[in-house]
């Protein structure tokens, strides 16, 4: 890869890490929903364990903005397992993430008002919980042992419910982003402790480090493109077959996708590289093709395209790499796909 294209990565992108922490203010699990007096306990408060103290109401609230959020990287990221992004939608995702934040603190700050009712709401529960477990046929000894036993189990329960400060202690909800840009034997000259061979022998080592570095984001970023388009194709095979059996057309998400794989392909093309330029020409055939809404034309246009995908695959070696829908290959048969073009 040209060393300008590495540059052009240093400047263009980011490293953007998200550490989002809160919402379910766990405290430990107690015993089997299978046993009696559970039911009610197990739907508002038991999650696979835990138990959330805040309900789960509130924690799938507090879970659907985190969602929102990662979600919302996923689709602005292009290399790095979701992390590296273009300048130009980190400046659009932190806005969001912003936007999100605020919602999550006031969320927070909403449910903590409740914060006596939501505690004595728990306990309540918990007592009943705990009698259900009660046996009915039993000696009045053993009734008062298990009562004494199920005091003892909400007394710790009550003392270990966190406080509204440890519940907010346990929210976070942080952004964290990182630019790293080539070094100049000035830069790294600091207070005139290297001399100007000694900076420059740093400056090739780092700059090296370096290379590999966005080597690494600049594979990752064709990868994910053909990975992506791989799938695609998959999806496109699916569709059609749903739509020959049906005898109606094609579901209108289907060029959806391809459009959205085309503009990714653009987005991530900020390098000018040939193989991704041919691979947004592919995909502009095929979204051309399905917008004719000639179904038996659209087979052979997609066939076409994921047999270049493989092929192109296989030629830059991670062919063995990219994802396979069993029930795609059932429909579109890969094997006999990469026999043909690749």
């Amino acid at each position: 890869m040209r060393n300008e294209n590495l540059k052009t990565i240093a400047q263009s992108g980011v490293v953007v890490n998200i550490k989002l922490r809160g919402g379910e203010a766990k405290i430990a699990d107690i015993s089997s929903q299978s046993l009696p007096g559970a039911a009610k306990f197990y739907k508002d408060f038991k999650n696979p364990g835990y138990i959330a103290v805040l309900g789960k109401e509130n924690t799938k609230l507090f879970k659907n903005i985190k969602t929102r959020v990662r979600k919302r990287l996923d689709d602005l990221s292009i290399a790095l397992n979701g992390t590296f992004m273009l300048l130009s939608d980190y400046v659009e995702y932190r806005k969001f993430f912003e936007e999100q934040r605020v919602e999550y603190f006031n969320l927070l700050e909403t449910v903590l008002a409740s914060y006596d009712s939501l505690k004595e709401s728990f306990l309540n529960e918990t007592a009943s919980y705990l009698n259900g477990l009660i046996p009915k046929t039993i000696s009045q000894e053993e009734k008062e042992e298990y009562e004494r036993r199920n005091k003892y189990i909400l007394q710790r329960y009550e003392e270990s419910y966190p406080s509204m400060e440890e519940i907010r202690g346990q929210f976070s909800f942080e952004c964290n982003v990182q630019m790293i840009s080539y070094n100049t034997p000035e830069s790294l000259n600091v207070d005139g402790y290297l001399d100007e061979e000694e900076a420059r022998e740093l400056l090739d080592i780092l700059n090296d480090s370096m290379d590999d570095s966005y080597n690494d984001i600049y594979n990752d970023i064709i990868f994910n493109m053909f990975d992506q388009a791989f799938v695609l194709g998959q999806k496109n095979a699916l569709s059609i077959n749903t739509a020959i059996q049906s005898g109606k057309a094609m579901k209108i998400t289907t060029n959806k996708n391809i459009n959205y794989a085309y503009q990714r392909v653009i987005k991530s093309n900020f390098i000018q590289d040939d193989t991704l330029t041919e691979l947004a020409s592919k995909l502009e055939e095929l979204l051309a093709c399905a917008n004719e809404d000639d179904l038996y034309q659209f087979v052979d246009q997609n066939e076409m395209f994921v047999g270049y995908v493989i092929k192109t695959a296989k030629e830059l070696g991670f062919y063995d790499n990219l994802k396979v829908d069993p029930k795609a290959d059932e429909v579109l048969d890969l094997a006999y796909i990469e026999s043909i073009y690749a």
